[in-house]
């Protein structure tokens, strides 16, 4: 028995069979389209699968019996090509249909009965085949009234101006040698435009639904961190692709383009002495934790962007799952507000400083002894630790508006201009100078910790670090103290200056203007 036959058991065969093709994410434009079809005509006799299909029918086999009864083949596309809504079955079922209708007599039978029903662009698979665009407005620019529930006859004229009308009267006419309806009743026509107004509504509301691409206020970043090796979690490596959205990439490491790798964005975040910033680090074994399904303790360490030179804060934000353990992770920076006292007024020099050094006392110099008592296979952790507190603290002093030079032709620091010549003038800047030739021999101690691999080698460059970095601290243990004692006065000398008393050549006071 030939397939056509199995349909017409529930399809005479003096009606004409509609078969409706959609992606199920459509299946309210669907229905709507079955309905308005049936109110057209008895003699329309729309198939749809998930009405005319049975529980325990042959699904593919019943679907090719279908269409091969199917006179009309009208396949429903709303919104434009995406992922995450396949049409490769609905092309399926367009080639069944394709195959079948030559057979019957001419390539231009099926161009005329093949209809994509489309509101953005005509698939370019059926660019040659019959066309109806779904648009709010008719042939003529006019909005169309798709918000009033119910519309007088006479509003309802406009529908008659659109591909929908059109395509229904043609329909109509040419489903058989003589037209299903008389196209010159008043209310036939009314008929069609109350379904062509319905069809055109469905698409409507189905795209208010649609999810449009996301609006993204921070600057933000995303890679894809590969699947973990239970119980390893995934890395980030300097390989691993980024994507910025908009300008990001741009506006926060001076990279041009949409796309980059991690290995750049460290290369363009890096110091002038090859020191990482802490929230790469911290961003890095916040991917680790997310790798293992754990929530990422969030980054403290700023970044200082390239393009406006201000601090954000780095937030890793959210990640995307797939089945295979893969995950997108997304990193936004939010603009910080700015901390930084006014340098130009020698007061708030004097003040950033002072509040620099007494966190260097305070964080810093405990490590000297924590550094010398640990045992050796926790030297690097240690380590590790008083990078990250020197970073915090360095980048506080960028945030107050305070850079230490990073060599020594740089321009005289700002600290050192606001003390008077002489002896202490002399000290702040061999201090300075001192603790920059400390710091780059800390930054090469916390550089061979990560460069060897075996666990031997591994320890023992822990060693080694830690007395470089005990023995670099205690060089300017002592002057941290004098610089916080000098600091102090030249502050208390501003004040009183400030408050109205004279200062002698030797910073001593003299008398009050005006008293006696």
């Amino acid at each position: 028995m030939p397939n056509s036959q199995k349909f017409k058991e529930f399809i005479a065969p003096d009606k004409v069979g509609v078969f409706i093709s959609y992606n199920h994410a459509d299946l309210t434009i669907a229905n709507v389209l079955r309905q308005s079809l049936i109110a057209l005509s008895s003699d329309l006799v729309p198939f749809i699968d998930h009405v005319g299909l049975k529980p325990g029918d042959e699904y593919e086999q019943q679907l090719a019996q279908s269409i091969a009864a199917s006179q009309w083949f009208l396949m429903i596309c709303s919104g434009p090509p995406r992922l995450e809504k396949d049409m490769g079955w609905c092309l399926y079922e367009a080639g069944q249909f394709r195959s079948k209708l030559p057979a019957e007599g001419s390539d231009e039978l099926y161009r005329s009965r093949f209809v994509a029903i489309h509101d953005d662009e005509r698939p370019s698979q059926f660019a040659k085949y019959q066309s109806v665009p779904i648009s709010s407005k008719d042939i003529y620019g006019h909005t169309l009234d798709l918000k009033t529930e119910r519309l007088e006859e006479e509003a309802t004229i406009l529908f008659e101006s659109t591909p929908v009308y059109t395509f229904f009267e043609t329909l109509i006419k040419q489903s058989r040698q003589e037209p299903l309806r008389d196209l010159t009743d008043p209310n036939v026509r009314s008929l069609i435009r109350t379904n062509t107004r319905a069809l055109i509504r469905a698409f409507m509301q189905m795209q208010s639904e649609a999810k449009l691409p996301e609006i993204v206020f921070q600057p933000r970043i995303s890679f894809r961190l590969p699947a973990a090796a239970d119980p390893l979690p995934s890395r980030i490596t300097p390989d691993t692709p980024v994507v910025g959205d908009g300008a990001s990439l741009s506006q926060i490491f001076g990279i041009t383009g949409l796309e980059t790798t991690w290995g750049k964005i460290k290369a363009c975040s890096r110091d002038e002495d090859g020191n990482d910033p802490l929230w790469v680090s911290e961003i890095e074994a916040a991917a680790e934790q997310v790798s293992l399904d754990h929530v990422p303790n969030q980054p403290d360490g700023l970044c200082l962007a390239k393009a406006d030179e201000k601090f954000y804060a780095v937030l890793f934000s959210r990640y995307e799952p797939f089945r295979s353990g893969a995950r997108i992770c997304y990193i936004v920076f939010v603009p910080r507000r700015a901390r930084h006292f006014d340098v130009r007024q020698r007061t708030s020099i004097l003040l950033s400083a002072l509040i620099l050094s007494i966190r260097f006392r305070q964080r810093i110099l405990p490590f000297i002894d924590e550094l010398q008592n640990l045992p050796r296979k926790k030297k690097i952790d240690g380590l590790l630790d008083l990078e990250r507190e020197l970073l915090e603290i360095e980048t506080e002093s960028q945030e107050f508006g305070l850079r230490i030079p990073k060599h020594d032709d740089d321009e005289e620091p700002p600290l050192v201009r606001e003390f008077r010549e002489g002896e202490n003038q002399a000290f702040v800047r061999q201090t300075i100078q001192s603790w920059q030739i400390s710091r780059r021999a800390l930054a090469d101690a916390f550089k061979s910790t990560r460069v060897t691999d075996q666990n031997a080698d591994r320890i023992q460059a822990g060693v080694d670090g830690a007395d470089i970095a005990v023995k670099e601290i205690q060089k300017v243990q002592q002057a941290n103290g004098k610089l916080i004692q000098l600091v102090t006065e030249e502050l208390l000398l501003v004040e009183k200056v400030a408050a109205g008393e004279k200062v002698d050549a030797l910073g001593g006071l003299t008398k009050k203007e005006g008293s006696s």
